[in-house]
């Protein structure tokens, strides 16, 4: 059975009220965290079920305090090209994914934020639907057909990720397009609107970066 599971990334400390109110709607099968995203969870008192990464964000008394607890942790050499919330999204497609949540993905660290971002081209190629969340916004990719659901009014930017995007059709929202090529040197799909429930986008070449406002 395809499972729905939530990771939790080195910034999803900064508020653990919401973080605790995400991982309760989002309801996961599965919890992981990439590394210093364990001391996210200890703070909420979420035992999680795997701690993936090279441990140089979480000190060893969390590392001992989820060891007691029998959380398994899959450690790997700091001189290695992956990020780690790269290896906790490869290790989420392992254990059955089928959709997930990455939390705390969007930090004060600029390289680290576009990496994670990176992320939602590698879970399309691995057949995920992969999200990233943080207070204000949640962040997909889109080929295709996708529907974004929220409130009037919500602002939803676009962006161009993997090459220019063509024959982007977008209708619900205060400025549609039709048949429009969306370059990133241009960024004409900033600061969009909802005109309702929900608006619906259709790309026929390239993929979108989809930003969606939700407390803004």
């Amino acid at each position: 059975m395809k499972k729905r599971i939530a990771i939790i990334a080195g910034a999803g400390g900064d508020n653990p009220d919401w973080l605790r109110r995400e991982l309760a709607a989002a309801r996961p099968d599965a919890v992981l965290c990439a590394d210093g995203g364990a001391r996210c969870a200890r703070d909420i008192g979420v035992v999680p079920d795997l701690i993936v990464g090279d441990m140089d964000s979480l000190e060893e008394d969390l590392q001992e305090y989820f060891a007691t607890r029998g959380v398994p942790c899959v450690r790997h050499s700091p001189r290695k090209d992956e990020t780690d919330t790269w290896l906790a999204l490869e290790r989420a497609a392992a254990m059955g994914a089928a959709e997930v949540t990455i939390l705390g993905a969007m930090g004060k660290r600029l390289d680290h934020t576009l990496a994670n971002l990176g992320l939602l081209l590698l879970g399309r190629e691995m057949g995920l639907s992969v999200t990233l969340r943080d207070e204000d916004c949640e962040v997909f990719a889109v080929t295709g057909k996708a529907v974004v659901r929220g409130e009037k009014g919500q602002i939803v930017s676009l962006f161009p990720w993997s090459g220019d995007a063509r024959g982007v059709d977008l209708e619900g929202f205060e400025y549609p397009l039709t048949d429009a090529v969306l370059t990133l040197s241009r960024p004409r799909g900033v600061s969009n609107r909802l005109l309702g429930a929900t608006g619906s986008i259709d790309v026929k070449e390239g993929c979108l970066l989809v930003i969606h406002y939700l407390n803004i």
